[in-house]
């Protein structure tokens, strides 16, 4: 069988958890392994020509590079939603306790 959209991609590479075992073998903040899996598949499901890459045996090679950019990045849209998110909390948990 060979998948001819975006959503029969993601359902095969989900069922393998392709990016689960990529973000446990980079050793990446187990805090928020989930929350990137779930970033990384949802712009896998958006990606206009997933199918070519995956039809070209690249997939493995672009996920890697998408959990790259999107999990190391200080400037990518998951830092911005998580990353700092958790960091900003922590400053203001922080601060509050010294108050008290």
């Amino acid at each position: 069988m060979v998948p001819e959209s975006n959503y029969e991609i993601l359902d095969i590479l989900s069922k393998k958890r392709v990016v689960e075992d990529m973000l446990n073998k980079m050793k990446y903040r187990i805090d928020l392994r989930d929350d990137l899996a779930q970033e990384i598949y949802l712009i896998l499901l958006e990606y206009p020509n997933l199918e070519e890459i995956y039809k070209k045996g690249q997939i493995n090679f672009f996920i890697s590079r998408v959990i790259m950019n999107q999990g190391f990045s200080s400037t990518s849209d998951f830092y911005r939603k998580y990353v700092r998110y958790i960091e900003n909390k922590k400053e203001l948990l922080d601060i509050f306790s010294e108050q008290y």
